[in-house]
C-alpha cells in the first residue's frame, strides 16, 4: 500500500468511526463533585494500525478523595507488577477547586508567593 492508500485507509476509518466511551458521563460526575477512577485505551486503525484515539471507562465513582485516593492505592499494591499509572486506572479530573494561578487546591490561595507572581489584575 502506497502512502497516499495509507492515509486515505486512515481517513476512511476515521470517518467511519464512532466514539462510545464514558467521557461524558465521566464530566457530568465530576461537575456534580464526584471522584471519577477511570481506565483509557488506545483504539487503533483497523485497516493501518496507527493510533487514532483514546477512550476512557468508568472503573469506579467515590464520594470523596479520600475513597478514591485508597481504593488506588490498593489497585496498585494488588497489582505488583510494573504498570504505567497513566494507562491504568486513574483520577479523572479532581473536583476540588483550584487556584486559577497557581494551581493549588483549595479555590484562590491567596498565597503571598502566588499573588506575587500572578497578580489579581493579571490576565494571564
Amino acid at each position: 500500500m502506497s502512502g497516499h492508500e495509507m492515509r486515505m485507509a486512515y481517513e476512511l476509518s476515521r470517518i467511519e468511526y464512532t466514539r462510545d466511551d464514558d467521557t461524558k458521563k465521566a464530566n457530568d460526575l465530576v461537575e456534580s463533585g464526584k471522584f471519577v477512577i477511570v481506565n483509557e485505551f488506545v483504539v487503533h486503525c483497523p485497516r493501518t494500525d496507527a493510533i487514532m484515539t483514546s477512550e476512557i471507562f468508568i472503573e469506579k465513582v467515590f464520594d470523596t478523595w479520600e475513597e478514591a485516593a485508597a481504593w488506588l492505592s490498593g489497585y496498585y499494591s494488588a497489582n505488583p507488577e510494573p504498570v504505567d499509572e497513566s494507562s491504568g486506572p486513574h483520577l479523572y479530573r479532581d473536583p476540588r477547586p483550584t487556584c486559577k494561578y497557581c494551581g493549588k487546591i483549595g479555590g484562590d490561595c491567596k498565597d503571598a508567593d502566588c499573588l506575587d507572581r500572578f497578580p489579581p489584575d493579571c490576565p494571564f
